[in-house]
């Protein structure tokens, strides 16, 4: 009978102790999944942030292409305002250049018309002495 309560004496030592280990794992098992529940939460909460960098990315990008098409624009005016100040300047020049024989012919003109008025007095003097 001695025997028998030493064996079971060791038995019940033996179940405690494993008993008590097993719970540590338990224990240790259940911080893990803890862990691992509080990591999924911050992967949760990082794909989030990230999604909200790609679309905040997208959003930069579209307003870098809009941008982009803005200043091909202000470009392509530039150009065409260039072109008209080219334009400009030629007709300037050649405004320049004419003006003078516009004013000579229109000084000739004048002559005319003046030395053509004075035919038609004399003419019509000379038509009042023969009639």
């Amino acid at each position: 009978f001695a025997i028998k309560s030493l064996i079971l004496a060791a038995h019940c030592s033996t179940e405690r102790t494993m008993r008590a280990r097993l719970d540590g794992f338990k224990n240790r098992l259940q911080a893990k999944d803890d862990e691992i529940g509080r990591k999924n939460l911050e992967m949760e909460a990082l794909a989030n942030t990230l999604k909200e960098a790609q679309a905040e990315n997208k959003r930069l990008q579209s307003e870098l292409e809009k941008g982009r098409e803005a200043r091909a624009e202000v470009d392509h005016l530039k150009a065409e305002l260039e072109k008209e100040k080219a334009h400009s300047t030629v007709l300037t020049d050649y405004y320049n250049l004419t003006e003078p024989k516009m004013e000579a012919l229109r000084q000739e003109v004048s002559k005319a018309e003046a030395s053509a008025a004075e035919e038609s007095r004399r003419f019509s003097r000379e038509m009042a002495k023969t009639t």
